[in-house]
């Protein structure tokens, strides 16, 4: 997916990050973060954006329906993983994105557009409960 497509960033930062050679989001997954870094003016800053993106994809990947902006949102509410994700409740987790959408952070990263609506975030989380009870763990019986 192209980078103007996941609103993950501006689109100063993107075009930013096409001139570096970055169009898709596997792209930025897959590129070296420390050369990737020192090309911006400060590249300890660009290390911690760059990490923030990389995991608001990875996490937008595995959980159906969920776009990288979006799961840039949840992993501001310090929502980071299918697990945690698993066991909210739509409501709560529509009210916590809805109070940092209120703070100033939270109006930079939301930029005018609308939170994820509680049907989408209640459709994340059976996604996640689903994945959770899929996967298999395997006991040793002692003998």
């Amino acid at each position: 997916m192209r980078l103007e497509h996941t609103k993950l960033c501006p689109s100063n930062r993107c075009e930013q990050l096409q001139q570096f050679g970055i169009e898709t989001a596997g792209d930025l997954i897959a590129a070296d973060l420390k050369s990737l870094a020192t090309k911006f003016n400060s590249p300890k800053k660009a290390v911690r954006l760059i990490k923030r993106y990389r995991h608001a994809i990875r996490f937008a990947a595995t959980v159906p329906g969920m776009m990288p902006r979006d799961a840039l949102l949840l992993i501001s509410i310090h929502r980071r993983s299918v697990r945690g994700l698993a066991m909210e409740s739509p409501m709560m987790l529509y009210r916590d994105l809805q109070r940092f959408a209120d703070s100033s952070t939270g109006q930079r990263l939301v930029r005018g557009r609308r939170l994820p609506s509680v049907k989408r975030i209640r459709s994340w989380i059976h996604a996640c409960e689903a994945e959770l009870s899929s996967r298999s763990f395997y006991t040793v019986d002692a003998a």
